[in-house]
């Protein structure tokens, strides 16, 4: 992938032949490439991904093998230091690009869609430079945006690499709350005018809300219970900007111009979390939303059927029970995927250790008391909540999140007296591992006696009986290699009907996989906290293979687990 202005046409051909020999391209789709790049400029991949000529998944998965080889020095760049003070957070966040470095006047960029023909234009306006993209995986960019950038651009306002964007409708601690939409000012923010429709749809108990841009004004229709519609005219002005941060949250701008576009927000309402379903269709005056508001619901956990699924995690929990000491990680994005993994683990241990004890809002997680409500670590000290919650010395301990090295002690230190269960935020559980190394390098070592495990925890949706249509992702699974190929089965997806959307439930299907952090260190394993290597991430045991397994039996939707493999499995 080296730059057409720096190279002959043996350069610019050695991609595309690449990619020919593969089978991502046909011999006049590259002829075709070629000469745009003739005479356009740029980059071979970007190029054929602009003209279509390339399918996208196929072209991301095979990139994550391929692009760290063909351009080592930016790939360096991007993971250790890309030039993040370029561009602001929020279009980072937006459109999923990351500036990687400047030289000799070029821009060099990181994305993962050439959907956008303004975008490139726009970038050279902002920053005075020449921009030269450079189309990487967007798992690889969701990484690197969740190390360098901050996620909360704005009190209340969650713009997550991984997981679902988070949006918070009230918040009393912070002195966040909804005005109604008639008390809002036209050239308010965009999160103003989000808060104040969200406010009033819980008011009005309104299941969906849909947003029609029209010559002169915006009409915001309020569903209620029943089908009973609410009509409430807001300026036109504020479409575009609130447009942008319903996509922004929703991710559905970095996952190419697909129609419909669809995505999900995480909106809070203090401690209340509801799920947002939301849906993208272009329209006459511009793109229309439908928001549906839907109560999250997770399915139980069988230990049974987990111990059979999990062979490695029901030996690794045997172990911990009888030997009374552990730490179990459990590496999710969202409180009600740690929930999820909790229960799995009660579920394993079966009443053994009873003596428990849990530190933070764990009021959904089983028979574990909550000690000390929320425990946001800069508003309590460690020292006081940990003295607190062994002081009638439990069995089993149940850390709030781990996001530093006070945390990341304190819960190894705990592990070695007893049992100690902590949440980490991350996409999967080598993310989590990494994750631990960052927040205390030297804390994890090849000790014998210590039992360290990771329990990824995915939430993902559950297929709608009444509008599941079938599907065949073999284009995109076999392009996954031999390790990632297609399970036997059948596969559905579930395009959103009033049975689904309107019924105000997300059904969400814990999807786990396991990592024995102790026994990888141990082996002197270090690829347990790097980014796989190229090949490597095929072969090892993965979220979006224990998800492929459970969408071929038709428990999912099959875009679920693709999604996951595609932009956000480390």
């Amino acid at each position: 992938m080296v730059p057409a202005r720096r190279g002959g046409m043996d350069d610019r051909r050695l991609f595309g032949e690449m990619l020919l020999e593969a089978g991502l391209v046909s011999r006049p789709g590259l002829e075709s490439g070629l000469e745009a790049q003739r005479l356009g400029g740029g980059r071979i991949g970007f190029n054929l991904l602009r003209l279509g000529l390339v399918t996208p998944a196929e072209f991301y998965l095979y990139l994550r093998d391929t692009v760290g080889i063909l351009s080592p020095d930016l790939i360096e760049t991007l993971l250790t230091g890309p030039a993040v003070d370029l561009l602001p957070a929020r279009i980072a966040h937006h459109h999923g690009i990351v500036p990687i470095r400047v030289q000799d006047g070029f821009l060099s960029l990181a994305l993962a869609d050439a959907d956008n023909p303004m975008l490139l234009k726009g970038l050279e306006d902002l920053t005075g430079l020449r921009v030269d993209p450079l189309v990487c995986p967007p798992s690889l960019i969701a990484g690197v945006l969740d190390r360098f950038y901050p996620s909360e651009l704005e009190p209340g306002v969650w713009f997550r690499a991984f997981g679902d964007g988070v949006f918070a409708l009230s918040d009393r601690r912070r002195g966040i709350r909804p005005l109604r939409p008639e008390a809002v000012r036209p050239e308010a923010p965009p999160s103003h005018w989000l808060r104040a429709l969200g406010g009033e749809a819980i008011r009005r108990g309104a299941r969906s809300i849909r947003l029609e841009p029209r010559r002169r004004d915006i009409e915001a229709t309020f569903v209620v219970l029943g089908g009973a519609r609410e009509t409430v005219r807001l300026p036109a002005g504020i479409h575009a900007g609130l447009g942008r941060l319903i996509e922004g949250l929703a991710r559905i701008g970095t996952r190419g111009r697909v129609v419909p576009r669809d995505g999900r927000i995480i909106w809070l309402v203090d401690d209340r979390r509801i799920a947002v379903s939301v849906r993208g269709v272009p329209g006459l005056e511009g793109e229309g939303f439908t928001l549906d508001l839907r109560a999250e619901r997770m399915e139980s956990i069988d230990g049974r059927a987990l111990a059979a699924d999990l062979p490695s995690f029901a030996a690794a929990t045997a172990r911990i029970a009888d030997r009374g000491r552990g730490l179990l990680l459990l590496a999710g994005t969202s409180v009600v995927e740690a929930r999820a993994g909790l229960a799995a683990f009660l579920a394993l241990l079966e009443g053994r250790r009873p003596k428990r004890a849990a530190i933070g809002d764990w009021a959904a997680g089983g028979s574990l008391p909550v000690l000390a409500g929320r425990s946001d670590e800069e508003e309590v000290p460690t020292a006081p909540l940990l003295a607190r919650a062994l002081r009638d010395d439990p069995e089993v301990l149940a850390l709030p999140w781990i996001d530093g090295p006070e945390w990341a002690r304190a819960a190894i230190a705990a592990s070695r007296d007893r049992i100690v269960v902590a949440p980490v935020q991350a996409a999967d559980g080598p993310g989590a591992a990494r994750r631990l190394r960052q927040a205390g390098p030297g804390l994890i070592g090849p000790a014998a006696d210590s039992d360290i495990g990771v329990l990824g925890v995915r939430a993902m949706e559950r297929l709608c009986a009444a509008c599941r249509r079938p599907c065949d992702p073999a284009s995109i699974l076999n392009a996954a290699g031999a390790g990632s190929a297609a399970v036997r089965g059948d596969y559905f997806l579930s395009h959103g009907c009033p049975e689904c959307r309107g019924s105000g439930t997300l059904a969400l299907e814990p999807v786990l996989e396991y990592l024995d952090l102790a026994a990888a260190v141990g082996a002197g394993r270090p690829e347990v906290f790097e980014p796989a290597t190229p090949g490597g991430w095929r072969r090892r045991s993965s979220l979006f293979q224990a998800g492929l397994r459970k969408a071929a039996a038709g428990h999912i939707d099959a875009r679920e687990p693709i999604r996951f493999l595609l932009h956000e499995q480390s």
